[in-house]
């Protein structure tokens, strides 16, 4: 009975190490999860403002293209008419 009872002790205490042990490494395991998520949500928005940086310069040289065309333009229709 009393050996009953002490190997009845000795798995409830081998049970609350490994409990803890698994609550340690899901602890750890989430900590870096989260360190992982703001590292690639700032690597994203360093993305992203860095897309928008090229579309407004794209969109910029896009504007003195079309501007360029109609100069070009705008000479062809002087030159025909003298």
């Amino acid at each position: 009975m009393i050996l009953d009872l002490i190997l009845v002790v000795l798995i409830l205490i081998v049970a609350l190490i490994i409990n803890r042990m698994i609550a340690k490494w899901h602890d750890e395991t989430v900590r870096a999860f989260r360190r992982d998520e703001e590292n690639l949500r700032r690597c994203m928005s360093s993305a992203v403002r860095e897309q928008k940086k090229a579309l407004v310069k794209l969109r910029e040289l896009k504007t003195k293209l079309i501007n360029f065309e109609q100069h070009l333009e705008d000479q062809a229709i002087d030159f025909k008419k003298s």
